[in-house]
């Protein structure tokens, strides 16, 4: 069973459009300050070296709390595999996910707390785990 798949049992069923938020991604220039201060310290300068042929998809959304919370994801054939890519979440400027998920960005979106962030079949929390 995927995380989502259990995340939706837990919940009751399958998240209904209401109870989610789909993300808007921008295509920001690959050494854009924003872009750099998302993806800074990721692999032995894999940016700088394969500028060329990458992608960075962005979305930037605010929480019902207030809270910024920046979804990004690392595109190309030097940083993904088949079916995922790797993907930074920061929530106030703080690195809440730095892993992979699914390369398709049409697929992302977040439930109505903005407290976990869907992925096709990956579902992550968009909070740090010490938080309060």
């Amino acid at each position: 069973m995927t995380i989502a798949a259990a995340m939706f049992a837990a919940l009751g069923g399958p998240l209904h459009a209401a109870d989610t938020t789909p993300l808007k991604f921008e295509h920001p220039a690959i050494d854009s300050a924003a872009t750099v201060g998302i993806w800074k310290s990721y692999g032995d300068d894999e940016i700088a070296k394969n500028a060329d042929r990458l992608d960075v998809f962005t979305a930037r959304i605010t929480t019902p709390e207030g809270a910024e919370l920046i979804i990004s994801q690392l595109n190309g054939s030097s940083v993904c595999g088949t079916e995922d890519c790797p993907v930074r979440v920061l929530r106030d400027g703080k690195l809440v996910y730095d892993d992979s998920g699914c390369r398709y960005t049409e697929d992302y979106f977040v439930n109505s707390s903005m407290n976990t962030l869907f992925m096709c079949d990956f579902a992550v929390p968009t909070v740090a785990e010490n938080a309060k």
